[in-house]
């Protein structure tokens, strides 16, 4: 349904890009496309942590959070999802 596309998707997007990054890998796969799409609606998709076993917690939250199942709680935009990034590599690099 086309008219549910939202901000709340496009962070969802966003956290799809991050752990694909992170991970080294798509959090879905599977053929044919309504194999990934059940999964999506599902939310079963390894963890972060089950991929890559050593990322900070605080980024594991991150993409936990951009990629929750339920849009109300994800991020409400794309500027503090950036911030919390920039905050991660922030104290990253202190």
């Amino acid at each position: 349904d086309i008219s549910r596309i939202n901000r709340a998707s496009d962070i969802y997007s966003l956290g799809v890009i991050l752990y694909t990054i992170i991970a080294g890998r798509h959090p879905y796969h599977g053929q044919p496309v309504g194999e990934i799409l059940e999964q999506v609606k599902n939310a079963s998709c390894p963890s972060l942590r089950s991929v890559q076993p050593r990322v900070p917690s605080p980024l594991v939250s991150i993409v936990g959070k951009a990629m929750s199942a339920s849009p109300q709680d994800r991020y409400p935009s794309a500027d503090q999802l950036a911030s919390d990034v920039r905050r991660f590599i922030a104290a990253r690099q202190s």
